[in-house]
């Protein structure tokens, strides 16, 4: 499965102890507090991907390429059964939430009838290693589905992570 999103940039975060990494926030027109989106990339991720780190990247658009792909199990040891990990790199994102969510909408009459149900998807992507772990780069995507790609995520494997890939629009 792969998804595809345009992001733009709507701010750029970086530390004068540690100025080979820089930590993009993509804006989201739907969010509640606290929920966004963001990469944290060195150079070596600037240089993959072709961005140059300046405050020019503030307003705009990155393609982000998110394509799943499936985790063997290990076969052997105490471990025996339980997702291999071994073979993913910084680029590669576990499932952290995937949900649903509906909002019915009352009309204000006598009547009390639904005036209608609103139905949002999205799914929530995340880094395996911490933010702050060595300076790794690390990701969070908060993305919204359309009803056929969320039916599409419910029929991924248990073990399945999904890979991003980056390029300036």
């Amino acid at each position: 499965m792969e998804i595809r999103r345009i992001l733009r940039i709507d701010e750029l975060k970086s530390s004068r102890f540690c100025p080979q990494v820089v930590q993009l926030i993509f804006w989201r027109y739907q969010t509640n507090e606290g929920d966004y989106s963001w990469a944290v990339i060195d150079d070596d991720d600037c240089n993959q991907f072709g961005i140059t780190k300046s405050l020019a990247l503030i307003g705009q658009s990155i393609i982000c390429t998110f394509t799943s792909r499936e985790l063997p199990r290990l076969q052997a040891g105490p471990f025996c059964g339980k997702v291999d990990i071994s073979g993913c790199n910084d680029e590669d994102l576990m499932i952290h939430t995937l949900r649903r969510c509906e909002d019915h909408r009352f009309s204000i009459s006598k009547s009390n009838k639904p005036a209608g149900c609103e139905t949002s998807q999205c799914i929530e992507l995340r880094s395996f290693i911490d933010v702050d772990e060595d300076n790794n780069p690390s990701y969070k995507f908060i993305i919204d589905l359309s009803a056929e790609e969320y039916a599409l995520c419910t029929e991924l494997p248990s073990t399945s992570v999904f890979r991003v890939s980056f390029r300036l629009a």
